[in-house]
């Protein structure tokens, strides 16, 4: 079975929902998918179309060109995951 690597842009959606504490089940509802197709997005084995990124910048209320512009970021920027880690592990600690 042919399984395709993640893709910046499929990442960044995925991150944008993990960050904003959504499961795959709820943002599936949200956007109106079949949860298996929101699998296969965030995964980067479906395509993501212009009306894929409609539907998530309009949940998330911000612009197509900021989760593309958020998108380029993965991608040259290798280490984005521990950054946002060390981010969130920050704020909490700032909160304690």
């Amino acid at each position: 079975m042919y399984e395709k690597k993640s893709t910046p842009l499929s990442e960044a959606l995925r991150l944008l929902r993990i960050y904003s504490d959504i499961s795959q089940g709820d943002m599936a509802l949200n956007l109106n998918f079949q949860y298996n197709v929101l699998s296969q997005i965030e995964s980067g084995r479906r395509g993501i179309t212009l009306k894929t990124l409609d539907k998530y910048a309009l949940f998330f209320d911000i612009k197509v060109k900021d989760i593309t512009f958020f998108a380029e970021q993965i991608k040259d920027k290798k280490n984005i995951k521990k950054d946002i880690f060390n981010h969130i592990m920050q704020t909490i600690k700032e909160g304690i």
